[in-house]
């Protein structure tokens, strides 16, 4: 492999990247980086370094530190700024009543489903800072001392951190808002206050979500942190070494992903605490549920489509009771898998196909996919025991959920819903190498890929792409863009099995085309003329026909070769 890196024209290992570009090893230059383009902020996710699903999110607010500006609303609040903050900065505000009033706030009109509200914040005079939206009561925050909350009522959760010298991150969820407001008072939970009385505020943040993100600053629109639209996703999942994850445009139908305690949410017998635990996101705002009674114990959504194929998903962790048993009801039927999510099994299926797949810390993603008609109503059982039922029983249990998912196809990685469903649209690159002369031949060449994934549908093939007909294998179709090609046009040229982690490299030169997959020589082909490589695509993802694309497609690396190497040099790398 060594000898091959020196003789490689271009290298792509997933590691150094920003929005939009993804850069390659070689040439260093950056003429051969790759462009990437996805769209759809705050839809896309990834697993980052440390093993967490890693999101990206925006700040709703506009002028989230000038509070001076005129789309915050001051009620008798004069702000002054220059003030020491909680960075070491001068960027914070001495926010003081100029008058007696009622309700002294800031104020800014937004409307936003399931959010959280925060800001720092540090007592001057006064300590008792409120949050509240338009439709709840104030939480209200003592920022002396340890600093403490008390959660105001239409309030989803509340929260104070302290971040030193006095300063706090203080942050209220709410399930709805149509306008988020900072009071301050003369003492905690009173009103109303008097003049003169004043504290510090910095930073001010409004997040979809159930947590408060890390803060970015914004002036007159909405900016976005985390995974960016076109940024690429090099993803973990597989072990310590990223891939490039790649994907079709998926949505997820469920219009509430992580808040269970309101509409469409149907719950049976189930109560729930929000942010009770540590989700998969390596932050606190999993949901424990908690189910009793003698009523079929379960949450539902009701989510009609006409797609033939369909994939149920949530994430699951084990408490006291192991039985959770997913169903996909159908125009033609109802079908079953039941899972235990103490020992990370699956019990009974009558699925299409079922997963359960650990995600670190006694979590799990519980998959089930059904081929079927008109999708209507995805079930999630709390059952007494391990068998396929839908009986009542007396019992009670509790366990953690987050994240749930509801898509036309295989499982994709996990799609975040605010109270709407969400499309996160397609993974697409190209490389800028393919215009350089020495990189890729007309007369002779090779390219290799090393990615890993797993295959989960059917279909036929289009050019310029990997996908995964029947049998799970794969097929590299007329992967060059010439008229003088011979052999390599009909619609099963090159095959290999490309289950798990795969290397493949095709060469072509003097007339002879071969593709090597781990190892293997699996065909080889005859040409005429030159050939003229004039666009790079995705080689696993069908953007034509999502249905085609595999489930989780990691590029491991991507090498370029002027000249085509021998069978030797192919079987060694690709071995």
């Amino acid at each position: 492999m060594s000898n091959a890196l020196e003789q490689a024209s271009l290298i792509m290992v997933p590691s150094g990247y920003e929005d939009g570009t993804l850069g390659s090893l070689k040439p260093t230059d950056g003429t051969g980086d790759f462009t990437f383009t996805r769209g759809s902020n705050i839809s896309a996710t990834r697993v980052n370094a440390d093993g967490n699903i890693e999101k990206g999110y925006e700040n709703l607010l506009t002028y989230s530190n000038d509070f001076l500006n005129a789309d915050w609303i001051k009620a008798s609040i004069t702000p002054t700024g220059g003030q020491l903050g909680y960075d070491g900065s001068n960027d914070a505000w001495r926010i003081e009543v100029n008058a007696s009033a009622a309700s002294a706030r800031l104020q800014q009109n937004i409307s936003q489903n399931i959010c959280t509200y925060s800001v720092y914040a540090k007592e001057g005079n006064t300590s008792s800072l409120g949050l509240k939206s338009d439709s709840s009561v104030p939480s209200w925050f003592d920022l002396s001392g340890s600093g403490s909350v008390t959660l105001g009522t239409g309030c989803v959760d509340a929260s104070i951190t302290s971040v030193g010298d006095g300063w706090f991150r203080c942050s209220v969820t709410f399930p709805v808002v149509t306008s988020v407001r900072f009071y301050v008072s003369d003492s905690v939970g009173s009103f109303p206050v008097s003049a003169g009385a004043y504290l510090y505020i910095q930073d001010a943040m409004l997040n979809q979500g159930m947590v408060a993100y890390p803060y970015v600053e914004t002036t007159t629109a909405p900016v976005a942190g985390g995974i960016l639209e076109d940024m690429p996703r090099l993803d973990y999942s597989n072990g310590s070494c990223p891939s490039l994850l790649l994907e079709p445009s998926r949505t997820n139908l469920i219009r509430y992903s992580e808040y269970f305690n309101t509409s469409p949410w149907i719950n049976r017998d189930v109560t729930t605490i929000e942010n009770a635990t540590t989700s998969p996101e390596g932050v606190q705002n999993a949901t424990r549920i908690n189910f009793s009674g003698t009523d079929l114990k379960r949450i539902e959504q009701n989510t009609p489509n006409d797609a033939t194929s369909c994939t149920a998903s949530i994430y699951m962790k084990y408490i006291d009771h192991p039985y959770v048993m997913a169903r996909l009801d159908s125009t033609s039927g109802a079908k079953y898998t039941m899972y235990n999510i103490q020992t990370g099994s699956i019990e009974s299926n009558t699925m299409d196909d079922a997963k359960i797949i650990p995600v670190g810390d006694g979590w799990y993603r519980l998959i089930a996919t059904q081929d079927i008609q008109a999708a209507q109503e995805i079930f999630w059982y709390f059952t007494e025991t391990s068998s396929i039922s839908q009986s009542a029983w007396t019992g009670s249990g509790s366990l953690y959920a987050y994240g749930a998912q509801f898509e036309q196809g295989y499982p994709t990685s996990y799609i975040p819903t605010y109270g709407v469903s969400q499309t996160r649209l397609a993974d697409n690159y190209t490389g800028a190498a393919l215009s350089l002369d020495g990189v890729l031949g007309n007369t002779q060449g090779t390219i290799f890929y090393e990615f890993s994934n797993s295959l989960a549908t059917s279909g036929d093939v289009f050019v310029n792409y990997f996908s995964s007909p029947n049998g799970g294998f794969a097929r590299f179709r007329n992967y060059f863009q010439t008229s003088g090609l011979t052999g390599v046009t009909s619609s099963n040229p090159f095959m290999g099995n490309i289950r798990g982690k795969t290397k493949i490299a095709v060469s072509y030169g003097g007339g002879d085309m071969k593709m090597f997959t781990d190892g293997v020589e699996n065909d080889s082909s005859t040409y005429t003329g030159d050939i003229s490589l004039n666009s790079l695509y995705n080689p696993i993802l069908n953007q034509t026909n999502e249905s085609l694309a595999s489930n989780n497609s990691g590029i491991k690396k991507i090498l370029f070769f002027p000249t085509a190497l021998s069978d030797e040099e192919c079987i060694a790398l690709t071995s």
